[in-house]
C-alpha cells in the first residue's frame, strides 16, 4: 500500500513538473513573440528622430525592451550632438567678412577655433558611429543586469530584427557627413593661411574683402568654393 501510495506521489510530482515546465514554456514563447513584434515596429521608425516605444512585455522582457529603448536613446542623443556641430554660428560664420574684421589677420582665434571644434567633431562622431558596429552592440548587452539569456537575446534582437540594419544604412551617411565637415574645418583652416600668408594684399572695404590683384581673388575664391562642391 505504501508502495502504491509513492507511485501516485511521484506521478502527481511529475505531472507537476510537467505543467510547471510547460507553463513556463508558454510564458517564454508569448514573451518572445511580443518582444520580436515590438522590435519590428521599432525597426521600421525613423532612428534620426526619437524612438517612440509602446510595450506589452513583462518581466524580464520589459527589461530587455526598456535596454533596447535605451540604446536607441543614447544614439539619438550622440547624434544630437554631433549635429549641433554644424549649427554652431561660431562655424558658420568663419568665413564671413565679419570674422575678418574681427580676428584677421592673425587669425589666432579663429585657428584655435577650428582646431579644437575638429578634434571635438571627430570623437563624437566617433562614438556615434560606434552604435552602428556589432563591438558596441555585444559591450551593452554584457552591461545589462540580466543573466546570459537575455543579454543574447538583446544581441539577436538588435542583429536579426531590423534595428542594426537601419544603423549601418545611416553609417555610409554619418562618414559622407563626417567627411563633408572636415572639408569645413580644413578649407577654413587652409583661407585662414591663404589671408595670413597675403596679409599685406587685401582688406575689408564695404562689407566685403578686397584683394590687390585679379590673381589673389581668383585663389580666395577657390579655396572658399570647395566647400560649397
Amino acid at each position: 500500500m505504501k508502495k502504491k501510495n509513492y507511485i501516485y506521489i511521484v506521478f502527481f510530482l511529475i505531472l507537476f513538473l510537467v505543467l510547471i515546465f510547460g507553463y513556463f514554456s508558454i510564458y517564454r514563447q508569448s514573451q518572445e513573440e511580443k518582444l520580436i513584434y515590438n522590435v519590428e515596429k521599432i525597426a521600421q521608425q525613423d532612428f534620426l528622430e526619437e524612438v517612440s516605444f509602446s510595450s506589452n512585455s513583462q518581466g524580464n522582457y520589459l527589461l530587455l525592451e526598456e535596454a533596447i529603448e535605451k540604446y536607441l536613446d543614447d544614439f539619438y542623443q550622440q547624434y544630437q550632438k554631433v549635429m549641433s556641430y554644424a549649427l554652431r554660428d561660431e562655424t558658420m560664420s568663419l568665413l564671413s567678412v565679419s570674422n575678418y574684421s574681427k580676428d584677421g589677420k592673425e587669425f589666432t582665434q579663429s585657428i584655435s577655433y577650428v582646431k579644437e571644434e575638429k578634434k571635438l567633431f571627430n570623437q563624437d562622431m566617433k562614438k556615434l558611429l560606434s552604435f552602428c558596429e556589432k563591438t558596441k552592440v555585444y559591450q551593452y548587452s554584457e552591461e545589462l543586469e540580466l543573466s546570459t539569456y537575455y543579454q543574447d537575446l538583446f544581441q539577436d534582437m538588435i542583429f536579426e530584427h531590423g534595428i542594426y540594419d537601419q544603423l549601418l544604412k545611416l553609417k555610409t551617411s554619418f562618414l559622407e557627413s563626417q567627411e563633408s565637415m572636415n572639408q569645413v574645418y580644413d578649407v577654413s583652416l587652409d583661407v585662414f593661411s591663404f589671408l595670413k600668408k597675403h596679409s599685406d594684399d587685401w582688406k575689408v572695404e564695404n562689407n566685403e574683402i578686397q584683394f590687390s590683384t585679379n590673381l589673389l581673388v581668383e585663389e580666395y575664391k577657390s579655396l572658399v568654393s570647395s566647400i560649397q562642391d
